[in-house]
């Protein structure tokens, strides 16, 4: 049976090409139930221009958030004196929440959904309407919340108000997931409220490519993707300068997106200057870092939080061993001695050790063939489980609504 589904997103493939693990998540999983026969239309967040486009099946409504209004600007002006009482950021997130959902609701008017799902991540779908005959589900990314605790970061003013909303809004929805136990273990305790776990689907979206314009080394260990604390990426810098004293000759290439305004020299200038053993490539277009990932020794990611990353799933399906953190959702993904090793989060001298494990092609770096993902990866296994987990979610829902109702209508 055809179910007519929303996603409301600040991300999608149409908008940025490189974009992070939500934007992959719903250009894999729109394409997926388009393929089952499923009406799908995504409603994102353009920088642009508001329009609708096609996507491999899917009608993509890109939506132009307006600009900060005279009010919000002034009041944004004590943030730029002192960081913490920044709210220029909640300002953006709610005109973005707010024109997305006006977008949903027209659509709606004409053609009903049976299902909308939005993002925790810019919290996408707090100002969604409740409706009736309307199921609506929040699947939950790694937001600058959940980042700022794991790293002990001061909350301001942004971050404040952005989880008090939060809160409200996750206990308002009909049910919540998350991609990974860590992170539904975390949502869960932190909100009070029912989260359950469905992985995503994966694939491959665009083929690998045969060739890549950089220059790469005959063996490199790679690190990929978000560049930055919460992957890890100052560990990954501190381990390697350790295996370097053992072994001179190891290679590594690196390669994503840096923190906004970031230069790769700037903060890693130990391994800027080490060109001939370290390399930095930059933003990678998916063909050209699938390239560069399949020939890869091993890959590197002791992510401090993270939620079922795509990098870890992109290396085991290319046959990469991966050296991951015990703990963090990777631990969900890699199992030690099978397809990586697992080391203690924080610790740069475990991570070297693996890392001089892994280039001395020590088991289970030694070649051996890598088992395939779990079958609840494959993609329209994952659709279906998605879509099995929302229909028995929802009956469990209205049997708790009856019966509370029902005690209501009992005298005492």
């Amino acid at each position: 049976m055809s179910v007519r589904i929303a996603f409301v997103t600040p991300e999608f493939p149409t908008e940025f090409t490189t974009a992070g693990g939500l934007s992959t998540y719903l250009g894999r999983m729109s394409r997926t139930l388009v393929s089952l026969g499923h009406h799908v239309e995504v409603f994102t967040i353009s920088q642009e221009v508001s329009e609708v486009v096609e996507f491999h099946g899917v009608r993509v409504q890109r939506v132009h958030a307006p600009a900060a209004r005279w009010w919000e600007q002034v009041c944004a002006l004590p943030g730029m004196l002192w960081p913490r009482l920044r709210l220029s950021r909640a300002f953006a997130v709610y005109r973005e929440a707010a024109v997305l959902a006006a977008a949903l609701e027209q659509r709606h008017q004409a053609l009903p959904f049976d299902l909308v799902q939005s993002s925790d991540y810019r919290l996408a779908g707090m100002c969604i309407m409740t409706r009736p005959h309307r199921t609506h589900v929040v699947r939950c990314s790694l937001t600058e919340r959940v980042i700022g605790e794991v790293l002990s970061n001061r909350p301001g003013l942004d971050s404040l108000w952005s989880g008090r909303r939060e809160r409200r809004w996750l206990q308002s929805v009909d049910f919540v997931y998350a991609p990974s136990r860590f992170l539904a273990d975390y949502q869960q305790s932190h909100h009070g409220v029912s989260v359950g776990v469905v992985h995503p689907p994966f694939f491959f979206e665009t083929p690998m490519a045969e060739r890549v314009a950089c220059r790469l080394p005959e063996r490199y260990l790679f690190h990929f993707g978000n560049i930055g604390r919460a992957k890890g990426s100052d560990v990954v810098a501190n381990a390697l300068c350790l295996a370097w004293r053992e072994e001179p000759d190891l290679k590594m290439l690196w390669a994503g997106k840096l923190p906004l305004h970031a230069k790769f020299e700037a903060v890693y200038p130990e391994l800027a200057a080490e060109r001939e053993r370290c390399t930095w490539l930059g933003p990678l277009e998916k063909p050209e870092l699938y390239g560069v990932l399949q020939k890869a020794v091993a890959v590197v990611a002791p992510s401090r939080c993270d939620n079922l990353p795509n990098n870890v799933l992109e290396s085991l399906a290319c046959g990469v061993p991966v050296i991951g953190s015990a703990g963090a959702s990777i631990d969900e993904l890699v199992t030690a001695g099978i397809n990586g090793a697992l080391v203690p989060i924080d610790d740069s001298t475990a991570l070297a050790r693996a890392m001089l494990q892994a280039w001395r092609g020590e088991p289970p770096f030694d070649g051996r063939p890598i088992p395939p993902l779990a079958e609840d990866l494959e993609p329209t296994c994952a659709a279906e489980n998605f879509l099995e987990y929302v229909r028995l979610a929802r009956s469990h829902s209205g049997r708790r609504q009856a019966t509370k109702e029902t005690v209501q209508a009992v005298p005492a």
